[in-house]
């Protein structure tokens, strides 16, 4: 009986997915987990100049993203979130690339950096004009992607425990901040953009932050 060639297999793996999914209009490039905002992020590269139902003075068409999350036991839905794209002739030879967010309340899910690290596996769905409902769906158009992503440590927070936590003061993220002083340094991590040195607080000091576990509020 003769060996099974590593190679082949992986060529024919490589394959598979061509034959499952019709990417030759937009295609799902990259998914992962933005920690400073705790949403899930998905890449979309637009490839044509045409078929997306009008250009920018048209209503255009949507591509639709959607994402289960698998703790352990399975994929949980984690919900779909749509950009709007259109016909553009000038496209670039590498095609258009677009951002999706969704966010997620991680809160219920972290552990201490004590017990090593916390990590869930994410399956994103792309489906051109119409929402994919199953995490095995095959669109009409578009792809899927499997990662995995880690989830920040931190202390443990159980449903029904609606604890809020500070993000941000006055554009600076807490951990720039001196507990003993009062004075901030480092860069900016809100919508403004500057960089603090041993600098005080005045005038309107925004805060902003969320409440662990909402849903259940």
């Amino acid at each position: 009986m003769q060996g099974i060639d590593i190679s082949s297999l992986t060529a024919i793996a490589k394959i598979i997915p061509q034959l499952l999914y019709n990417t030759e209009y937009e295609e799902l490039t990259c998914v992962g987990l933005d920690t400073n905002e705790s949403a899930l992020v998905a890449v979309i590269n637009i490839k044509k100049p045409f078929g997306y139902l009008g250009n920018l003075c048209k209503k255009g068409s949507y591509e639709y993203v959607a994402f289960w999350i698998d703790w352990g036991s399975g994929w949980e839905y984690g919900g779909t979130t749509s950009i709007d794209v259109h016909d553009i002739s000038s496209i670039p030879a590498g095609g258009l690339h677009y951002a999706v967010y969704l966010p997620i309340d991680l809160s219920t899910k972290k552990i201490p950096c004590q017990q090593g690290a916390k990590t869930a596996k994410v399956r994103a769905v792309l489906s051109w004009n119409i929402p994919v409902s199953s995490p095995n769906s095959i669109p009409t158009y578009g792809n899927r992607v499997d990662t995995h992503v880690h989830i920040p440590p931190g202390v443990p927070i159980h449903e029904g425990e609606h604890i809020p936590y500070i993000i941000n003061v006055g554009s600076m993220n807490v951990c720039s901040i001196d507990q003993s002083n009062g004075l901030t340094n480092g860069p900016s991590s809100g919508t403004a953009n500057f960089t603090a040195v041993d600098s005080p607080f005045g005038g309107v000091v925004t805060i902003s932050g969320y409440i662990a576990d909402p849903h259940t509020i």
